[in-house]
Order: C-alpha cells, then structure tokens, then sequence
C-alpha cells in the first residue's frame, strides 16, 4: 500500500474524461491504460500516439464480441517472412517434374503414332500420373510463414473463474510519463470520456505511479492473457504459398 500525499484534482461530469484526454495527447514519452472496456476510436488514437515513438501499453479485458475482433485487427498487424531453401525446393522440383511430364507426353505421342505396344503406353500413363502427383506436392510446399506484433503493447487479459465466482478486471488506471496519475469510473470509452457521469482524480506523484505500476505487473504475472500468435490467424488469412 502507497499513501500519496499529493493534492488531487477532480473531475467530475459528463465530460470528466476530456483532461486526461489532452494528457494523454501531451504525452512525451509512455502512456499506461488499465481499462477494462475500449473503443474502436480510442484504439486508433493510441495507435496515432505509438507512431510518435511513445511508448503505449493498454490493458484491458478479452471479449467475444464483433467488436473486439475489430479491435484486435486494429492492434494485431500480420507479418509475412518466406522459407527461401523451401521456396528452391518447391521451384526446382516443380519445374523438374513438369518438364519430365512434358517428355513422357512427347514421347507417348510418338509411341502413338508410331503404333508400339499398349503395355508400354500403360506404363507411360502411370509415369505421367506420377508426375502430376509429384507437381501437385511441390505446388503445395507451404513457403510462407506468418508472424504477428501489434501496434503497441496491448495486453487482453482472459477473465478466469475463480472458485463460484469469475474475476474481472474493473479498475481504471491511467499513468502519462511516469508521473502523472488519472484514476477513476471512466473506462477508454467514448461514453466514458465524453457522455456518462463519471469521476477522475488527477495526481501528480511520480513515486504512487511507480508503486502502481509495480501492484499491476504482480497482478498481470497471476492472469492469463490473449496470444498474438494465437489471435492472428483468427484475424487474417495465412496462404502458404
């Protein structure tokens, strides 16, 4: 437990959130969000802000909703990287077999026409079979592997139960700089910030930040959390060639 004995602003109302949303725009260099419910527009502001070069973490709630998928392809962005020996197998060994097949069909046709015998022209049908059996596994050699990061350090936390009960991130917490404390009811929302009734204490206490910073990395090393590797391919999809 940390007693700050730093003076707080409040705010209280429908537009409570709208100082920490100029915080947040000021920031120089981290912001840290620990908010169970966001939206769409507020992922896209963070995204805006990551791309200056501070550092955003968000930390929120995993949901199985419509809109969370939208979230998650917000934040989640594939990469794609190529098995270059993979890729020279699968060139060579198609090209191989479809020149063979080329040569079994030319000389098939001569056999033809030249009127050899069906025993050996059997034997050129499975030879070409073959062929296109083996063309088909080398067009299917998977060369193609996807990797996944995100736009910033988004952490989804999976709510687990706990005995009857199911534990569910409620608190709202905003640090700007390391040093500037927002805690309150107002989720990352819109209604959050700019229609519901809500309440946002302001501190300015470099040493409460840390000490909440440090509560919520114990809190988050006892959770479960969504995996990029294992979200991405519900997101996009992975061609393997």
């Amino acid at each position: 437990m940390y007693r700050s004995r730093s003076t707080a602003e409040l705010h209280f109302g429908s537009n409570a959130g709208g100082s920490l949303y100029e915080a947040m725009r000021r920031a120089k260099h981290s912001i840290f969000i620990l908010s169970p419910f966001v939206s769409l527009g507020y992922i896209e502001f963070l995204t805006e802000i990551a791309s200056r070069g501070i550092h955003v973490t968000l930390v929120s709630n995993h949901y199985e909703t419509p809109e969370m998928k939208e979230i998650y392809k917000k934040v989640v962005k594939q990469e794609r990287s190529i098995n270059y020996k993979r890729w020279m197998i699968r060139k060579s060994g198609f090209l191989f077999c479809l020149s063979l097949l080329i040569l079994i069909f030319v000389f098939w046709a001569m056999q033809l026409k030249m009127n050899h015998e069906l025993v050996n022209n059997r034997l050129l049908v499975v030879l070409e079979i073959l062929m296109g059996l083996s063309l088909f596994a080398f067009s299917k050699t998977r060369v193609y592997f996807y990797h996944y990061s995100s736009s910033f350090d988004f952490i989804s936390i999976v709510c687990e139960n706990k005995g009857s009960q199911r534990e569910f991130l409620h608190a709202k917490i905003y640090l700007i700089d390391g040093s500037e404390v927002y805690i309150g009811s107002a989720n990352l929302t819109f209604n959050g910030f700019r229609s519901n009734i809500e309440m946002v204490a302001n501190f300015s206490d470099e040493a409460l930040a840390a000490s909440i910073r440090n509560g919520i990395a114990d809190y988050l090393n006892s959770v479960s959390r969504v995996d990029l590797e294992v979200i991405g391919p519900t997101l996009y999809t992975e061609p393997p060639n």
